[in-house]
């Protein structure tokens, strides 16, 4: 009996153990995609405006902070539209904070827009700048792209 009860005592901790480590194995393999994704795009970018290794240089992370500060801005409408859903119902008081943050939201990404493009016009010949906008669009199709295949594999077994 008291073998059973110190069993009972522990089982919550290995599982707590057990679901902990599920989830650092996650965010691990969470971590390893998004660098290979992020491997995947300095080679294509790189390739696809055809950077020098001085414009690399000074290309690399300026890019790298306009990304870090999209994503914030990115999360911070994600963290609140999640406020706003965790609410069944909106009234229409709410529905035109939602409407009002959204534009706000575009033109924050507008300005950011604006700031990273004249940084990189000092910088990079407007061809380059181009070059990179393409490179954006063309990259995040190809991503998606190759999301619908991973779903629908996975759908199809």
């Amino acid at each position: 009996m008291k073998y059973i009860n110190k069993c009972l005592l522990f089982l919550p901790v290995i599982l707590i153990s057990f679901s902990v480590a599920g989830q650092q194995g996650q965010r691990r393999m969470h971590d390893e995609r998004m660098r290979a994704i992020e491997s995947r795009r300095i080679a294509y970018f790189t390739e696809k405006m055809s950077l020098t290794p001085s414009e690399a240089t000074v290309f690399w992370p300026i890019y790298n902070e306009y990304l870090r500060e999209m994503e914030e801005l990115n999360l911070r409408q994600r963290q609140w539209s999640r406020e706003l859903d965790a609410s069944s119902g909106m009234s229409e008081a709410e529905a035109a904070a939602f409407a009002e943050r959204e534009v706000q939201r575009f033109e924050q990404t507008a300005r950011l827009k604006r700031t990273y493009h004249e940084k990189l016009k000092a910088v990079l010949p407007a061809k380059k700048i181009v070059q990179l906008y393409e490179a954006e669009k063309s990259f995040n199709r190809l991503l998606f792209r190759e999301s619908q295949h991973r779903m629908r594999d996975r759908r199809g077994q």
